[in-house]
């Protein structure tokens, strides 16, 4: 397996997990749509999209990132808010190693947080972020969707006391 941030040049790859992605949340399939969007966050960089192939290229499945900042560390926050693992490669430690991968990444870009969110009721993914050395710290946030979230934060480098930043 093979983990890599996607650009413009992996756009069929990407979009072909992504749209099994959204239909795996109840969205009709649309690769055109998907194609678009995705094209659409490469062209403007205001997401970050990694993705896992097999070793014979077969997407296994995604994690996208989308920027924000904190203004009193003066460093980037990333939202991890989307993460996909086909369903034959589900169990075989693929979204662990997606995870690993941003964090990594967003360590290496000295980003003060990455910030994990899920539903509410999405149990294996609640035990994948706290796996991972997140936080006990939830902080619910207004969504004004049909889908109840939960945000669950990991601290990744920072230079202030973790008691002294809130989200709120």
């Amino acid at each position: 397996m093979e983990i890599y941030r996607a650009d413009k040049t992996k756009v069929e790859a990407a979009s072909i997990v992504f749209d099994l992605y959204r239909q795996f949340y109840g969205q009709p399939t649309n690769l055109n749509a998907s194609t678009e969007f995705l094209s659409e966050r490469f062209e403007k960089m205001d997401s970050r999209f990694f993705i896992a192939l097999s070793s014979d290229g077969e997407p296994l499945g995604f994690i996208q990132l989308y920027p924000s900042f904190s203004s009193v560390a003066m460093k980037k926050v990333w939202y991890l808010n989307d993460l996909f693992v086909v369903q034959s490669a589900r169990g075989k430690g693929v979204a662990s190693a997606m995870v690993d991968h941003v964090k990594t990444y967003a360590k290496e870009n000295d980003s003060f947080s990455l910030k994990l969110a899920t539903a509410v009721d999405n149990v294996p993914a609640k035990a994948l972020y706290w796996r991972h050395e997140t936080s006990n710290s939830l902080s619910v946030h207004l969504n004004f969707s049909s889908t109840s979230r939960v945000f669950i934060k990991c601290s990744i480098t920072t230079g202030l006391r973790p008691d002294t930043y809130s989200d709120i």
